[in-house]
């Protein structure tokens, strides 16, 4: 595993959005090297319940269709702790969850979040 998406990332991949950086499109054809924390699940129905998103398919098929794609990390004990222990960096919980995510298992993000990508302590790829 080497890659966690950053949810708007995620969005952007599995609707083939013009937004999602080349780089970023390369490591979504990585197989086996992709995954998404389960606050992810969480952020992508409430973007589509407070009309923030459209999905090209209804919410359930569309993350039935990404947790059959994607290994999904819960959050765990540990990832709950270190998400409190990011320092000031960034004000979004699941921003933040998704750091320590990253993190606990050593990954890189795939974001296009400034915040993330300054945050020195974990590796993010998107230009």
């Amino acid at each position: 595993m080497t890659y966690l998406w950053d949810t708007h990332a995620v969005i952007w991949a599995m609707e083939d959005d013009p937004l999602l950086s080349e780089r970023a499109r390369a490591a979504a054809e990585e197989r086996n090297e992709n995954a998404v924390s389960g606050i992810t699940l969480w952020e992508v129905a409430a973007l589509v319940n407070k009309g923030r998103i459209k999905l090209s398919i209804p919410l359930d098929e569309w993350l039935d269709e990404l947790t059959s794609r994607l290994p999904v990390f819960n959050i765990s004990g540990a990832i709950a702790a270190r998400c409190y222990n990011l320092g000031p960096f960034h004000g979004d919980p699941a921003d933040r969850i998704i750091v320590a995510t990253a993190l606990i298992h050593s990954l890189t993000i795939v974001t296009r979040d400034q915040k993330i990508h300054a945050y020195q302590k974990v590796a993010s790829l998107w230009d």
